[in-house]
């Protein structure tokens, strides 16, 4: 799971070229063999906008990390719905990630944290009302994960108010 002391080893990274690429990821199905290949796309198309500005050795070395992880079947066994992978000079972080992220790739001065932000919120638990002309449910949860309903109300009725 990525933690507070993950993200401050990411803010930590001062070396440029940092390249940071997400991903959404399957954890079963057929899409399964798709992800190292969207991996693939994400470098390829790095690489591409690399080669501008480096030469092609500088740009196999930042990138030779993360590209040893698209044939190695191990590393793609245990899946979660998203993909943070950070690149920089003598520098290398994959993330498994619990949420889906959208598909990006990102070439700065320094790495992209922002999809990585609502994994650090902890609000702690809160409670939940929905109101529907067919229920009436009241849910505590927590940022991640819905806990129960209460009180069980599901065969009932709510009356509409009449707007005055």
């Amino acid at each position: 799971m990525f933690s507070r002391s993950d993200l401050d080893e990411l803010l930590e990274v001062e070396a440029e070229p940092a390249v940071s690429l997400y991903l959404p990821t399957h954890p079963a199905g057929r899409e399964v063999r798709q992800d190292p290949i969207r991996l693939k796309n994400l470098l390829s198309s790095t690489a591409e906008r690399l080669a501008a500005s480096r030469r092609k050795p500088e740009i196999d070395a930042l990138l030779a990390p993360a590209e040893a992880v698209v044939g190695n079947d191990g590393f793609w066994r245990q899946k979660e719905q998203g993909l943070a992978v950070f690149l920089a000079p003598a520098f290398y972080r994959a993330h498994k990630l619990p949420v889906p992220v959208s598909e990006e790739a990102h070439l700065a001065a320094h790495l992209h944290i922002e999809p990585l932000l609502p994994l650090l919120e902890d609000a702690g638990p809160f409670w939940l009302l929905t109101i529907s002309a067919a229920h009436t449910r009241l849910f505590r949860a927590f940022s991640k994960a819905r806990v129960g309903v209460w009180p069980k109300w599901r065969g009932s009725t709510c009356r509409r108010a009449s707007a005055r």
